[in-house]
């Protein structure tokens, strides 16, 4: 299974699935890491496997999405998306057809404070384009992830917070909720 990213700037690259939470567990800062930067994202589950696949067609290959964050250390994309438990991709997954609902709201919160929250309406296009541009690149097999990036990376917390809780709803149900502790 691979987490393949579509990020905001274009750039498209894998995560190991090593690095996938869904467990909805604490995450213990290994030593040496100072900060985390975050990334909202859609995901979409692959449903059948395909390669260089029209974004008219894309719709045929994938079944179910929901949203979740992608947690960075450092500016490399390389090394700084390979640590372990930093694919927040929760379950269970939506039915795409949800995708067509312009009333749900994906929020993503800091403790309290709301850091980021989009309508899902607007967003159906950009997981159709986003399959096939991914797809010209990567072989996509059943199973797969493909992740978009909604915004780009900002600082989520450091060292200096010590805990800090991540937490999400999408159409009033929760989606994970979880400790970073340094």
């Amino acid at each position: 299974m691979n987490i393949v990213v579509k990020t905001t700037d274009g750039s498209v690259y894998c995560r190991p699935d090593t690095t996938w939470e869904r467990e909805n567990k604490d995450l213990f800062v290994p030593d040496g890491i100072d900060a985390y930067t975050y990334a909202p994202v859609i995901f979409a589950r692959i449903s059948k496997a395909g390669k260089c696949i029209g974004e008219k067609f894309a719709d045929r290959y994938f079944d179910s999405f929901n949203f979740g964050a992608l947690l960075y250390v450092g500016d490399n994309l390389a090394t700084g998306s390979c640590y372990d438990h930093t694919s927040v991709l929760p379950g269970p997954l939506y039915n795409k057809i949800v995708l067509g609902g312009k009333v749900n709201e994906y929020i993503l919160r800091k403790g309290e404070e709301t850091i980021y929250s989009t309508l899902v309406g607007e967003l159906e296009s950009e997981v159709r384009k986003a399959i096939a541009e991914v797809s010209s690149i990567v072989s996509l097999r059943i199973g797969d992830y493909v992740a978009i990036e909604l915004a780009d990376r900002k600082e989520l917390v450091n060292r200096a917070e010590k805990k800090v809780l991540l937490n999400a709803e999408f159409c009033e149900n929760p989606l994970f909720d979880f400790n970073i502790v340094f």
